[in-house]
Formats: structure tokens, sequence, C-alpha cells
């Protein structure tokens, strides 16, 4: 089965495939997934808010991309897993921590679209020096690339929790604001 393909059209088909394999040999591939969705989170948060003029000035924007990229692998990887997971388990949810994982990981497929075509408005802005480019992505795309990796969400968590739809989005709803809570709670207390 051809998961990268069919996770688009097929989602909780592809899913209970990808649970079924083996631990070992699915682990690459969450990892990468994981790690590119954070890359592609990064690029227009961090290379957005810059002004490349010169090397220096790149070379800094990259090592903030670098750091950001790793802290949103981390939060992915452990964090959200943890907090979807705890959260469908309150609700009488079925699903295990790795179920959720896979889940995450697959539903960040989407965002390689975004990385892509973050890649090639990078490309352009340094060669025009026209940091403003990047904001482009950041409009009409993300929002369509944000629904598609939430339909995926929805259907794999509805699937591994045997949960309705509309528990499955209950369930995301209380993560992410949890999450912006603990965000917003950061920002306050650096203020």
């Amino acid at each position: 089965m051809r998961t990268f393909l069919t996770i688009w059209t097929k989602p909780t088909e592809t899913l209970e495939y990808l649970v079924g394999k083996e631990k070992d040999d699915l682990a690459f591939n969450l990892n990468t997934l994981f790690f590119l969705g954070s890359l592609a989170m990064g690029i227009p948060v961090i290379v957005g808010k810059s002004t490349i003029s010169d090397i220096y000035e790149l070379t800094y924007v990259l090592l903030q991309l670098t750091a950001f990229s790793f802290l949103n692998l981390l939060l992915f990887k452990y964090l959200f897993v943890y907090l979807f997971w705890y959260i469908g388990k309150i609700l009488q949810g079925k699903a295990s921590r790795y179920e959720v994982r896979v889940v995450l990981a697959y539903s960040l497929i989407t965002s390689l679209i975004s990385l892509f075509l973050s890649f090639i408005l990078m490309i352009v802005a340094i060669a025009t020096k026209d940091v403003s480019v990047m904001t482009h992505l950041h409009h009409g795309s993300t929002l369509i690339i944000w629904l598609m990796g939430a339909h995926i969400l929805i259907f794999g968590l509805a699937k591994f929790n045997k949960f309705t739809l509309g528990y499955s989005l209950i369930n995301i709803i209380l993560a992410i604001s949890i999450i912006q809570g603990i965000g917003l709670l950061i920002k306050y207390l650096a203020q």
C-alpha cells in the first residue's frame, strides 16, 4: 500500500494498515513526518519575520528555524500525542498512544505541500531580497493544507478511539485549547 498517497483518499483504511505494521518498520516514517511537519511550520513563522540582507542574517534565520523546528518536533512527538491520547481516554476513547502517534504524524503529511511551497518562496525571497514574498504562503494555501490535515486527524482519532466524528472533534478542540492556554500563559509570564 502506498501510504503517502492513499492517506489523502482513504485515511481510516491507511491508518489501520499502518498501525498493523511493526513499530520498528514505521518508526523512521513517523520521525521523518514529525520533523518535516515541524520544519514546515517554522519556515513561515521565522523567515516571514526576518529581513535578510546579508549572509550573516541568513545564518541567524537558519539557526532560528532549526531551533524552532526542533522545539515543534518535541511538542508534536510527545506533548501533542500525550494530550490527544489523554483527552481521548477521558472521553472513553480506546486508542493507544502509539495509534495516536501514527494518526498525528500522518496528519502532518499535508505539511509537505507547505514545506515544498515554502522552499520555493524562500528561494525567491533570497534571490529578490524581499522577504515579504514568504507571507504569500501564509494566507490561502495554509488554510487549505490545515483543513486537509485536520480531516486526517479527525477521521484517524475517531477510528482508533471508536468515537463519532463529533467526539473526535471535541478531543482535538480540547487539546488545542490546552496548548493555546499554555502558550498564552508562557507569553504572559515572559512579559
